[in-house]
């Protein structure tokens, strides 16, 4: 187009208004590749004009040209540098995708594998506590007294262990566990806690207060009763005196539940890191440290939120606002 028009038409046009247009095109698509024909071509032209001696302004054609070649040059710069970006950040997908699957792999193996184990410790441990009851029928003659208090020991340790395999065996569930959709009366979840925590309260002279009315949301009855009793159980145990208050209400971004105690608190250190995997404040304490870590995922999985005060020495407050209505379970 550039040698018909400057040589068959004799126009100067195509150094001031087309001569960019295929220098730009061919800079952008073949880069580097693409300015050697147009900065031959030019040299050609310009060639053409000085050998003819044509007063075609040869000194603002040439410095014309060289600027579209400058910016042939610049464009063809711009467009290898983003042509490497788009094939790194290529790779980078490739490898984080890659990363990925064999992340989520190695997370069911886990599951999979605490599942294993939590399964294989369960069933001799039930033939166990199955036959304490037995046990505790066959005392030696004379030494009733110490077999019963032996017997109480094993069966508390029992259950506690027993209650932290179910713990680890929902832990690994929660996350491939869909939630079961239906309309919860909250009430009736409360009552269930309130019911079955109230003797545990009374054995360590504990008041356990209840302050809740009727409400309803859309949700897992069975899972947002397990995150109500994870925080009514870790009031209790780590309150020596005073009382637990278990509460719900209406409030303007949802249904709020909260547990409160008059236990020992978390110290400010701790509060950082209060939701983490296995964390214990207390390394003594019963327990595995993942009730909380539970309760969290729970909630979330509701798309809610949970939150928390806690003052040392004058115990804590642990809040649940799940949204009312769909919000809540989809």
């Amino acid at each position: 187009m550039a040698l018909y028009c400057h040589l068959i038409l004799h126009t100067t046009y195509i150094f001031t208004h087309f001569f960019y247009v295929p220098i730009i095109l061919a800079a952008y698509w073949f880069r580097y590749r693409g300015v050697v024909v147009p900065l031959v071509l030019m040299f050609a032209l310009l060639a053409t004009d000085a050998w003819q001696a044509n007063d075609v302004g040869f000194i603002d054609d040439a410095i014309r040209s060289c600027v579209f070649l400058g910016v042939a040059f610049v464009t063809a710069f711009l467009r290898s540098s983003a042509l490497r970006a788009e094939m790194a950040l290529s790779r980078s997908m490739l490898e984080l995708k890659q990363a990925n699957t064999k992340l989520k792999g190695l997370d069911n193996l886990k599951s999979m594998f605490i599942s294993s184990i939590s399964h294989e410790l369960k069933t001799p441990l039930s033939v166990i506590m199955g036959n304490l009851s037995l046990l505790r029928n066959m005392a030696p003659i004379g030494r009733e007294q110490e077999w019963t208090k032996m017997m109480d020991m094993l069966d508390r340790n029992s259950k506690r262990l027993s209650e932290d395999i179910d713990q680890i065996m929902q832990l690994s569930r929660l996350s491939a566990t869909e939630l079961k959709k239906e309309r919860v009366h909250l009430k009736d979840i409360l009552d269930e806690v309130y019911s079955e925590y109230l003797p545990i309260t009374k054995m360590k002279t504990l008041d356990l207060k209840a302050d809740y009315g009727s409400s309803t949301i859309i949700g897992d009855k069975y899972l947002i009763r397990l995150a109500v009793s994870n925080l009514v159980s870790n009031a209790i145990k780590f309150t020596s005196r005073g009382s637990v208050t278990l509460r719900s209400k209406a409030t303007d971004k949802g249904t709020s539940i909260s547990v409160t105690d008059t236990g020992q608190g978390i110290s400010p250190d701790n509060q950082k890191r209060i939701f983490e995997r296995f964390f214990k404040a207390n390394p003594k304490a019963p327990g595995t440290g993942i009730g909380l870590t539970i309760t969290e995922e729970i909630v979330k999985k509701h798309h809610g939120r949970i939150s928390f005060n806690s003052r040392p020495g004058k115990g804590s407050t642990f809040e649940i606002i799940l949204p009312r209505g769909e919000k809540s379970a989809r």
